[in-house]
């Protein structure tokens, strides 16, 4: 329990961080300009987001409070899932721990493969509407209660 609270309070500075940008975008035209922008031309807007993802020094607990405010300002789902993965799977700082830790090549490979990663969600995303998403996440959830309450 100790050790979950201290968990909560290193986290806690990225969870205010992504508030208070979510809500600057909020009243800012940002939101509407990038709701845009992004449905303009699907394609680029994957790769852009994917790119802003990985430069973003948000972590997961800071991004989604932006990308929930960016989706109710009318920002496609593509760049947004795209986003999510790309911020939460690189970031800046996970960019320099992993050149110093494990080495420039490395630190390149997972680069590109997160980058490959993000770019290819957001594609598949691109082709399915939000209603596909949310029946087939259920139909997994449901089927893993069924299996873990009849003991498989």
């Amino acid at each position: 329990l100790i050790k979950s609270g201290q968990e909560l309070i290193a986290l806690g500075p990225y969870v205010v961080l992504g508030v208070l940008a979510s809500e600057a975008l909020r009243y800012t035209p940002i939101t509407r300009v990038l709701a845009r922008a992004f449905a303009r031309v699907p394609l680029v807007s994957v790769a852009l987001a994917a790119v802003l993802g990985i430069v973003s020094p948000l972590c997961t607990y800071g991004t989604v409070p932006v990308v929930l405010e960016l989706y109710g300002s009318g920002v496609p789902l593509a760049p947004l899932v795209t986003f999510l993965s790309a911020s939460s799977l690189m970031n800046p700082q996970l960019l320099i721990l992993t050149w110093g830790g494990i080495g420039p090549g490395m630190a390149l490979v997972r680069l590109s493969a997160v980058l490959l990663f993000a770019v290819l969600l957001g594609v598949i995303v691109l082709g399915e509407p939000l209603d596909t998403f949310v029946v087939v996440g259920a139909l997994m959830t449901f089927s893993a209660i069924f299996l873990v309450a009849n003991g498989k």
